[in-house]
């Protein structure tokens, strides 16, 4: 039953996504560089590409406490039907479990779909840069978005839908901002998956950015059950 109401709260917002998706992917494909260009730059297009994997994130994370809106439009204020969950046999914790997987694997279905599409949309992408190489800096984008996901779970849990998708985005926003405009030690680089410690440069699996990220997917996890556990609704 649960399952089910993760489903039709994100079924409609998938589809918008995969949509999305599919037109960003058509955008760039009129745009495609030469075959050519260089890595740094098809490492760019590969990596502006996975924002479609980003909005799913933000989009599809939930906290499975409130019935969220099923449409792209998030709605305000707690539905009813919220009060008749909490009255199911079910722990919170478990309802927040069910509804964070759900919007995961739905995440890393959309990032599986940007991932195939980027070497359709960019052919020079397969031209230059080690399949190999792809491979390991689409996985480590997929544990970059999922820690924006995490991030949405955390707001959902005391924010409403609109909210939560706006502090997901806002979050990120300034976190590429403090990157860019920051001077950060030379050991942080290690866990910038996307640019310095990309496969794309490294050629190896950026296991320490990883496990950095899982740390703080796993952080914000534990955070959002506390926050359930304790709310008053």
């Amino acid at each position: 039953m649960l399952w089910m109401k993760g489903w039709y709260e994100t079924r409609i917002r998938l589809l918008v996504v995969a949509g999305a998706t599919v037109l960003i992917c058509a955008i760039a494909s009129s745009d495609s560089t030469s075959a050519n260009a260089g890595v740094s730059a098809q490492g760019l297009d590969a990596t502006t590409l996975i924002g479609a994997s980003v909005l799913a994130a933000a989009m599809l994370a939930g906290a499975g406490i409130k019935t969220q809106a099923g449409g792209f439009r998030p709605s305000k204020g707690l539905h009813g039907s919220m009060y008749y969950t909490l009255t199911l046999p079910v722990s919170r914790v478990h309802l927040l479990s069910v509804r964070a997987s759900i919007g995961l694997i739905e995440t890393a279905l959309i990032h599986t779909l940007v991932c195939g599409a980027a070497l359709i949309a960019r052919p020079a992408l397969r031209l230059t840069i080690p399949p190999a190489d792809l491979l390991k800096h689409n996985i480590g984008a997929f544990f970059c978005v999922g820690a924006v996901y995490f991030l949405g779970v955390f707001f959902a849990t005391f924010l409403d839908d609109y909210y939560q998708m706006m502090a997901s985005l806002f979050s990120l926003l300034l976190l590429i901002v403090i990157l860019n405009r920051m001077p950060l030690p030379a050991s942080f680089s290690r866990l910038l998956l996307l640019s310095q410690a990309s496969p794309l440069i490294t050629h190896t699996m950026p296991w320490v950015g990883i496990t950095a990220l899982v740390a703080l997917s796993a952080t914000l996890f534990l955070f959002s059950m506390w926050i359930v556990k304790r709310r008053e609704y």
